[in-house]
């Protein structure tokens, strides 16, 4: 998720605390994220033009080519960090 945010420019809920180990007081792996803001696109999507229906798709596309051109080297990096 820093990635996401601070390399991609790609706009996520900030992480709040993690674990990814069940041996914890709550028992279980979580990830805990700040709320984010805005209302669910299902909510709105056949009351939209399908002119404003093209710029979200565009967008969408736009963050996955994001995403694909990470190296994954990086990637594995990261998320070793993280382990």
């Amino acid at each position: 998720m820093l990635q996401a945010r601070s390399v991609l420019g790609i706009p996520v809920p900030k992480v709040l605390g993690y674990s990814a180990d069940a041996a914890n007081p709550v028992g279980s792996e979580y990830i805990l994220m700040e709320e984010a803001k805005g209302i669910q696109l299902s909510s709105i999507w056949n009351d939209m033009d399908i002119e404003e229906q093209r710029k979200i798709v565009k967008s969408l596309v736009e963050i996955d080519a994001k995403f694909l051109a990470i190296s994954l080297d990086r990637c594995a990096f990261l998320a070793g960090i993280f382990a």
